[in-house]
This record gives structure tokens, C-alpha cells and sequence, in this order.
């Protein structure tokens, strides 16, 4: 089983171009016409211009690029629009102006209720309750003796949006409560692999912790290098296909997401996609398309491209 594993779009029309063309390359290589799956972990929408336009493209991947719905689980800027989380305080400032443009851009296009829909339970009994984890595992992976657990931030505090850290002393912490917790949630059931995939962090990265080990350690690799999924627990940060996490301003703008390969009875692997645009053709796009929209005041627009790192200005 094939599974693109793609989170932290924020609207960004340009980064999802080069995202599809890089799928459309995996499957040129696999020889194969669809994935078996698409994995989406959140935050697919906000605060760059063209969110409906993501989700509309997004909806369209089957049956071009799979011949099942992609799956998604909700991050904190889905959990914003859909009036799930309030825009209090707590958030930051530059969304509390951005969510209510996107709300009226996905309603234009009627993106809206399908994205709210996707994103939480509309059961009378669940409360609206948002779908920010999922569980899959036996015959829903077509692999029986492994756990994956698919989440926006950490699985264990899934409603403070709190980020995974590639190292140190606090990253080796944020990952061990989050195998705990996984491994908990899971009661008896005992599989030899179980695997958490997050996003949020805007950069791509592995912690492994052996069956017999107590302390997760960080699994060296370079984009597109494999990781072998063995035995134990592992938590995989997805990468982000929109943002750019680095702090530095090189030509270069960095996207990635990952690649999960599952193969029965074979173990499966993860690789890391990366993809580069020109830094300032992204730029200037992204500010024709604030232009175009006209719905987004421009000191608003100059603090978004300079929050992801599009701007010095």
C-alpha cells in the first residue's frame, strides 16, 4: 500500500502545484495509476490567499490521484473555521484576521460545509466533536501487526496544538508521551510497530524507540533516504507542503511530506519528500493572488508573507 502523507498547505495554491506534480511523478515510478490512499494531517487551509481553491483541488485528487476519498484529520486552523475553537485570545492575532477571509472564500466557492463535515463528527450525540486523531490498524492498513495513529500536533494534548522538536531533551520527552499515550490508547492489543504521523511542526523528522528501550532517539535521514519501520514505536513529523519552517532566506523555498510505503507481511518505510521553488517567484505569485482576491487588507497581507518567510518588509 502506497500512502502520501501530506499536512500544513495554508492556502498555498503555488506549493500544492508542485506537490501534485511530484505525485504524479512517485506514480511514474511505481508504475502505478493511483495510491492506495492519501493521508491529510490538517491545516490544509489559511492564511495564504487561495484556500478554497486548495480544497477544491484537494476533492478532486480522486479519482485522478486515488479511488478513495483522502483522509483528514483536522488542524487548529480547520478547528478555526469551523467555529470549533474560538478566536480568543489564545490564538494568534495575524489568524484572528485572516480565519473570517478564509470562512468567506470557502463559503463563495461552497468548500465550507464539506471541509467542517471532514473535519468533525456531526452525530447528535458527539457534540460536534472535531476528528483530530485517527486510528488505523489491522485490515484498514492491510498490515495486522501494526498500529498508525494519524494527528495534527501531539496525539496525547491533541487540543493545545503543541509542536513535536526534531532534538534535544524536550523533543525526546514531547515524543516518549506521545508513544505512551498510543501505546495506551491501545489496551491489550500489542502490535510490534506502532507509528505516529503529525504535522504542525512545518519540518520532517523521526524519533524511534525500541520494544526494549525507555527513551526515544532521533532517526538520522536525509530527504529521500527510506526509514525502515521496525519493531517498537516511532513518531514521524509529516513536513509541511506549504511552508518553509527554516529560518534563513535563500532563493530556495523547501516543501515536503512524506511517502509511507506498506508492504504485507514485508515491514513497511517512510520517506521524505522535499520539493524547492524559487523563494521570490513564490513571493510575488502569493501577492498577485492577495491582489486578485481583494478581500484581505494589505498591511494583513505584508505580515502573513513575512510570517512564512516570503518577505523582509
Amino acid at each position: 500500500m502506497l500512502v502520501p502523507v501530506i499536512s500544513d498547505i495554508h492556502g498555498n495554491h503555488l506549493a500544492l502545484d508542485a506537490i501534485e506534480k511530484d505525485l504524479r511523478g512517485v506514480l511514474r515510478d511505481y508504475k502505478r495509476e493511483h495510491f492506495d490512499r492519501i493521508w491529510l494531517l490538517g491545516d490544509l487551509i489559511d492564511p495564504l490567499p487561495r484556500s478554497a481553491e486548495v480544497i477544491q483541488r484537494i476533492r478532486g485528487w480522486c479519482p485522478r490521484l486515488v479511488m478513495r476519498e483522502p483522509e483528514l484529520v483536522a488542524g487548529n486552523h480547520e478547528a478555526y473555521a469551523c467555529g470549533l475553537v474560538p478566536l480568543d485570545g489564545a490564538v494568534n492575532p495575524l489568524f484572528r484576521s485572516t480565519i473570517p477571509v478564509t470562512i468567506r472564500q470557502l463559503r463563495a466557492a461552497e468548500q465550507y460545509d464539506w471541509l467542517c463535515d471532514q473535519c468533525t463528527d456531526r452525530r447528535k450525540d458527539s457534540g460536534g466533536r472535531l476528528y483530530t486523531r485517527r486510528l488505523l490498524s489491522g485490515d484498514d492498513l492491510g498490515y495486522r501487526s501494526a498500529a498508525v495513529w494519524l494527528c495534527h500536533g501531539m496525539l496525547r494534548d491533541y487540543m493545545e496544538w503543541s509542536y513535536h522538536l526534531a532534538e534535544g531533551i524536550e523533543g525526546a520527552h514531547h515524543a516518549r508521551m506521545d508513544m505512551d499515550y498510543a501505546r495506551g490508547q491501545l489496551g491489550r492489543r500489542r502490535p510490534r510497530r506502532c507509528l505516529i504521523l503529525c504535522g504542525h511542526s512545518h519540518r520532517a523528522f523521526v524519533w524511534h524507540r525500541g520494544r526494549r528501550e525507555s527513551e526515544p532517539r532521533p532517526v538520522n535521514a536525509d530527504p529521500g533516504d527510506w526509514v525502515d519501520i521496525g519493531e517498537g514505536d516511532y513518531l514521524a513529523c509529516v513536513g509541511s507542503a506549504g511552508v518553509d519552517h527554516r529560518a534563513g532566506r535563500d532563493e530556495r523555498y523547501r516543501l515536503e511530506y512524506t511517502l509511507l510505503d506498506i508492504r504485507d507481511r514485508r515491514g513497511f518505510s517512510l520517506q521524505v519528500r522535499r520539493i524547492e521553488l524559487d523563494r521570490e517567484m513564490l513571493r510575488q505569485e502569493l501577492a498577485r493572488a492577495y491582489r486578485d482576491i481583494g478581500d484581505l487588507d494589505p498591511p494583513t497581507q505584508l505580515r502573513v508573507l513575512r510570517y512564512f518567510g516570503l518577505t523582509d518588509g
